[in-house]
């Protein structure tokens, strides 16, 4: 069994803005994120060995229609 020199691994979370109240059905917080991180891996000898990552994070705010902020409510989400 012959093993690779190279060697990936990758992981997204997405979040979709709310956190929802099940008793009331009421649209809560209006949080919203995307994160991703990759990471590769070279490892040409025993001895060398080489690790990469990126990692991405994006962050906005997405008002309910009911929200506290009437100047936003339906309006376009609105980056941190």
């Amino acid at each position: 069994m012959t093993s690779s020199p190279c060697a990936s691994r990758a992981a997204t979370v997405d979040r979709d803005g709310f956190t929802t109240n099940l008793a009331s059905s009421e649209k809560l917080d209006g949080l919203k994120y995307w994160t991703g991180r990759l990471g590769i891996m070279f490892k040409p000898t025993a001895t060398i060995d080489n690790y990469l990552m990126l990692f991405n994070t994006t962050n906005w705010i997405a008002a309910p229609a009911t929200s506290a902020w009437p100047s936003i409510a339906g309006g376009p989400a609105i980056k941190r």
